[in-house]
C-alpha cells in the first residue's frame, strides 16, 4: 500500500472506503465487547468493567492528541519532511514516560477503577491500564504519521488490526473464564498491535521515521497542549463515567450499568467512525486551513442531521433495543434520545477543535475543551436524578465548548497559507 501523496485530494475513494471499513469494524468491536461484558459479568462487575473501559479509552483519548499533532506536523512538513525530530522517536519517548508515570502513581488511583475499593482485582486492571497506555502512545504515533503521509490503506489496516485483536483477546478471556481481569488485560493489550505492524511493514516504518515540521521544543509544547485538550476531550467523551463515579454515591453508581451502557451505545455510531476519520479530518483541515470554518461546515451539517434523526429513532426504538442487548437493562426513551443528541454535539465539538488545532489556534482549541469539560462537571453537581443530570451535562458542556472554538476561529486575524506541498505544486 503506497502513499497517496501524489494525488491532490486529501483522500481518494479507495482510501475513504478503507477508512470507512476500519471505522465500522472499530464500532462493531466496541459494541460486541460491551455486550459480552454485560452478559458474562454481574451488574456490579459490569459497572466496574465499564469504569475501567472508560478510564482506558479516556487515556487513549488523551494520547490521540499525539496522533493529531503527528498528523498536523507531518502534513505541514510536506513529502520531503521537515527539520524536526523523527516522529517515531517522539512516540517512544511519550510511551516510556506515560507508562512510567502511571506505574509509579498506581497506588494513588487504582481503587478508583472499582465500586468496591480495596479489591485485589483493581491491581490487575490498573496494571493493564498502564501497559495499554504505553502501547497506545506508539499506536497514536504510527496512525498519525500514516495519516500525515496519506497512506490511508495502511492507516485503515492498523486501526482494524488493533480492534480485531481486542475482540480476539476478549473472546479468549471469556472462553477461559477469567472474569473482569481477563477482559481488562485483553482490552488494553490490543494497543500493542502497532508493534507488529511496524515490524511487518516497511511502509509503516518509513512513515513513522518521517521528520516533524518544527524543532523538538516547539513540537513538544504543542503536543502537551494537545494532551491537555484531548484530556478534557477524553474525560467528556469516554471518561464521563469516571466523572459520574466521583459525583455519585456508591450505592447509586452500582445501579448505573444501564445508563453507562446506553451512553456508549448511543455515541458509538457517530463518535467511533469520527475517531477513525480524525486523521483524515486533520489532514484535510491543514491542507485547507486558508478556508477556516468553511472547511468543516459540510461535515458539521451532516452530523447535526444524523443526530436529529438518531435522537428520534432512539426515543422510539431505544428502550426495546437496550433490553435486547442486555436483558433487564431499561431506560426511558427520552433519556436515550437526549444521549443521542448529546453525542452529535460532542462530534461537532470534536470537529471544531480539530479545525482550531489544524489552524494552529492551540489556545482556543484547549480553551474550548476545558470549557466543555468543566461546565459538564459542574452540571453533574445539580440536585437532579442521575439520568437527567447526565443528559444535561452532556448537552451544556459541548455547546459552550463549540461556542469558544467558533469565537477563536472568528477572531483569527488572517487566513493561513496552504501547507508546503500545495505551495510548491
Amino acid at each position: 500500500m503506497t502513499s497517496d501523496a501524489t494525488d491532490d485530494r486529501t483522500i481518494g475513494r479507495r482510501g475513504g472506503a478503507y477508512v470507512g471499513l476500519a471505522a465500522a469494524l472499530s464500532a462493531l468491536v466496541g459494541f460486541v465487547v460491551l455486550i459480552i461484558a454485560a452478559r458474562a459479568l454481574s451488574p456490579a462487575e459490569n459497572a466496574d468493567f465499564q469504569v475501567f473501559w472508560a478510564a482506558l479509552f479516556a487515556a487513549f483519548g488523551v494520547l490521540s492528541g499525539l496522533s493529531m499533532e503527528t498528523t498536523r506536523t507531518v502534513t505541514a512538513a510536506g513529502p520531503s519532511g521537515g527539520g524536526g525530530p523523527r516522529v517515531l522517536l517522539v512516540g517512544v519517548g511519550v510511551a516510556l514516560a506515560a507508562g512510567a508515570l502511571l506505574t509509579v502513581t498506581m497506588p494513588l488511583w487504582h481503587d478508583m477503577l472499582s465500586t468496591t475499593p480495596g479489591s485485589d482485582g483493581t491491581w490487575t486492571t490498573a496494571t493493564a491500564l498502564a501497559g495499554g497506555v504505553a502501547g497506545y502512545a506508539l499506536h497514536s504515533t504510527l496512525v498519525g504519521s500514516l495519516a500525515g503521509t496519506r497512506r490511508w490503506g495502511l492507516y485503515a489496516v492498523t486501526i482494524s488490526a488493533e480492534s480485531s485483536v481486542r475482540l480476539l483477546l476478549v473472546l479468549g478471556a471469556l472462553a477461559l473464564g477469567t472474569g473482569i481481569g481477563g477482559f481488562a488485560v485483553g482490552s488494553a493489550a490490543a494497543a500493542l498491535t502497532c508493534v507488529v505492524v511496524l515490524l511487518l511493514s516497511p511502509s509503516a516504518r518509513r512513515a513513522a521515521w518521517t521528520r516533524a515540521e518544527e524543532p523538538t521544543l516547539p513540537l513538544v509544547r504543542r503536543i502537551l497542549a494537545a494532551f491537555l485538550a484531548q484530556g478534557a476531550n477524553a474525560v467528556l467523551v469516554v471518561g464521563f463515567p469516571v466523572l459520574l463515579r466521583i459525583t455519585t454515591p456508591d450505592e447509586v453508581m452500582a445501579t448505573s450499568a444501564p445508563l453507562l451502557l446506553a451512553m456508549t451505545l448511543t455515541r458509538a455510531p457517530l463518535l467511533v467512525p469520527l475517531n477513525a476519520y480524525q486523521g483524515v479530518a486533520v489532514t484535510h483541515f491543514v491542507r485547507n486551513r486558508h478556508l477556516g470554518l468553511r472547511a468543516a461546515l459540510p461535515v458539521i451539517r451532516i452530523i447535526l442531521a444524523v443526530g436529529a434523526v438518531g435522537a428520534g429513532l432512539a426515543a422510539l426504538l431505544g428502550p426495546w433495543l437496550l433490553d435486547v442487548v442486555a436483558d433487564g437493562y431499561r431506560l426511558p426513551g427520552y433519556v436515550l434520545a437526549g444521549l443521542t443528541a448529546d453525542a452529535a454535539l460532542i462530534a461537532v465539538l470534536t470537529l471544531t477543535g480539530a479545525l482550531c488545532q489544524a489552524t494552529t489556534l492551540h489556545r482556543w482549541y484547549l480553551a474550548g475543551w476545558l470549557t466543555a469539560t468543566g461546565s459538564a462537571f459542574l452540571a453533574l453537581l445539580l440536585p437532579l436524578s442521575l439520568d437527567t443530570r447526565t443528559v444535561v451535562a452532556l448537552a451544556l458542556g459541548p455547546t459552550l465548548g463549540i461556542a469558544v472554538h467558533l469565537l477563536g476561529l472568528r477572531r483569527a486575524r488572517a487566513p493561513l497559507a496552504p501547507p508546503v506541498e500545495q505551495r510548491e505544486s
